[in-house]
């Protein structure tokens, strides 16, 4: 489940804000089921903070940032957004999409 919320973010009508990362119980995935609850909550928000605590975190293409080995042109953010572990589920909120996020988004050449 994908939940995403609009703005006119750099003109472009239908960019999203805020894009549910999972829902509250049990979400689907391609590792199995994730089950996100309050105690889960608690503990990824403290996990995060500790081992983390980015302002923001890069939206890329295909999770490649998270590849050394990947050509650095395709490890470039493509947008940015802050965390929130809330009461219904994780979210990416603030998100602000650089253009050329926009532009693939845009051309639907890729969703969010």
């Amino acid at each position: 489940m994908i939940k995403c919320y609009k703005s006119n973010v750099i003109g472009v009508e239908d960019l999203p804000t805020r894009i549910m990362i999972a829902k509250s119980g049990t979400n689907d995935s391609v590792h199995g089921p994730y089950v996100y609850d309050s105690s889960k909550r608690k503990q990824m928000t403290a996990l995060y903070k500790a081992v983390d605590g980015r302002a923001s975190i890069n939206i890329d293409i295909d999770h490649t940032s998270l590849d050394p080995s990947a050509p650095i042109e395709f490890r470039e953010a493509v947008g940015w957004f802050q965390l929130n572990y809330a009461a219904d589920g994780i979210w990416a909120e603030n998100i602000e999409w650089t253009p050329k996020g926009a532009e693939l988004i845009k051309n639907r050449s890729f969703r969010y």
